[in-house]
């Protein structure tokens, strides 16, 4: 995955949770800038952040949409992990086949007879 794009899929994903552990999961009737819902959020179920539907009010499909965006998450930092171990394989591969090279090469006396 491109760096620039490994990079925006996170900031997204992290936003993404953000907004699935924080703001309300239905539209607000006041809009989100009527500052009233915050005060409320914990006890109507209709102001409620989706990880707190999902939980206190009993609507589990809601985790779904956590479950993807966790799942997000790891494949990025699990992609940026493969990538290191993907250029640490080469490298080593190319460093074995230095060492073969060397081994295949006749072997020179030190000192030339003359």
């Amino acid at each position: 995955m491109a760096r620039g794009v490994r990079r925006s899929a996170l900031v997204w994903s992290i936003l993404g949770s953000l907004g699935f552990l924080v703001l309300p999961w239905y539209a607000l009737p006041d809009g989100f800038f009527g500052f009233g819902w915050p005060a409320r959020m914990l006890a109507d179920r209709d102001l409620a952040p989706a990880v707190l539907q999902a939980v206190k009010f009993r609507r589990p499909w809601l985790f779904v949409p956590g479950v993807v965006l966790v799942a997000v998450l790891v494949v990025i930092v699990k992609v940026r992990g493969v990538s290191g171990l993907r250029k640490t394989r080469q490298t080593v591969q190319a460093d074995l086949a230095l060492l073969k090279r060397d081994d295949d090469t006749p072997a020179r006396p030190a000192v030339e007879a003359g």
